[in-house]
C-alpha cells in the first residue's frame, strides 16, 4: 500500500478513498466522508472567520433538498 492510500476511510460505496487519484469518485462523496471524518475541522478560514467540514455538509444537504424539492 503506498502511504497516499487511505484504505480505512470509504466513500460510502464500499470502495477506498485514495488520495492520489479522485477519478471515478463523486466530489459529493468525498466532501460527505471528510465532513463525518472531520466535523468540526476548518474547511475554510478567512481573515475574520471560518467554515468547518459539518457547516459546509449541512450546507449542501439544504441545498440539495431545495434542488429536489424543484424537480
Amino acid at each position: 500500500m503506498r502511504p497516499t492510500e487511505r484504505t480505512e476511510t470509504e466513500t460510502g460505496r464500499g470502495r477506498p478513498l485514495r488520495m492520489e487519484t479522485l477519478e471515478g469518485f463523486v466530489l459529493g462523496d468525498v466532501l460527505r466522508t471528510q465532513a463525518r471524518a472531520h466535523r468540526k475541522k476548518p474547511f475554510l478560514k478567512f481573515r475574520d472567520g471560518e467554515i468547518t467540514y459539518g457547516e459546509v455538509d449541512a450546507t449542501a444537504d439544504r441545498m440539495a433538498r431545495g434542488l429536489a424539492a424543484l424537480g
